[in-house]
């Protein structure tokens, strides 16, 4: 299931790379991601970008496909979901 996605780095995308690994009150869950993309711009095989990150491989090239994708807003901005709206969920009340 390898995947083959290459990871280019420019200057702005590495630093705010490195301002949210940096940045003490972030997520550990940004703080990993965020170097996931660093280790693979360094041109690391995923095996390694795994075992320094402390991932599995499947989540280094979810990670690589989702920043290739996206890009830095993917580490902290969430799709919204229509099902946690209140507005789309049916009403219960009135059923029991």
């Amino acid at each position: 299931m390898a995947q083959t996605v290459s990871i280019l780095l420019n200057s702005t995308d590495t630093e705010r790379l490195k301002q949210i690994v940096a940045d003490r009150n972030r997520a550990f869950k940004h703080v990993q991601r965020a170097k996931i993309v660093l280790f693979s711009g360094e041109r690391f095989p995923v095996l390694e970008v795994a075992r320094r990150a402390g991932v599995s491989r499947p989540a280094v090239w979810r990670w690589q496909k989702r920043f290739a994708e996206v890009g830095v807003a993917c580490f902290t901005t969430r799709p919204a979901n229509p099902a946690r709206r209140p507005s789309l969920r049916p009403s219960l009340r009135g059923l029991f």
